[in-house]
């Protein structure tokens, strides 16, 4: 595997993971529990994690596959529309 395929794999993941964190935070829990507050928690950490990684290391969402650039933007704007922070803006090209 060259190294960019290995760069994708971990970015892969690291979506995977901001993903969950945010089904499971709109869907799985209650507004205003600890459950919720714990899942938001993680979720806007897990998506910090995943945009810097594609940023710095991938070239930014442009660069990934389009149904990995569109998951990674519903997780930032999931978080949002759950009550946590705004994402930072960022060029949000789609790769088409």
């Amino acid at each position: 595997m060259n190294q960019l395929s290995q760069e994708i794999l971990y970015a892969i993941g690291l979506i995977a993971e901001a993903k969950a964190h945010f089904l499971v935070a709109a869907q799985g829990t209650k507004p205003n529990t600890e459950a919720r507050t714990r899942e938001m928690k993680a979720l806007e950490t897990c998506t910090k994690r995943a945009r810097d990684y594609v940023d710095q290391t991938c070239g930014g969402i442009g660069k990934l596959p389009k149904p990995l650039a569109i998951d990674l933007l519903v997780c930032e704007k999931g978080l949002a529309k759950l009550g946590g922070p705004a994402p930072k803006p960022h060029k949000t090209e789609i790769p088409s």
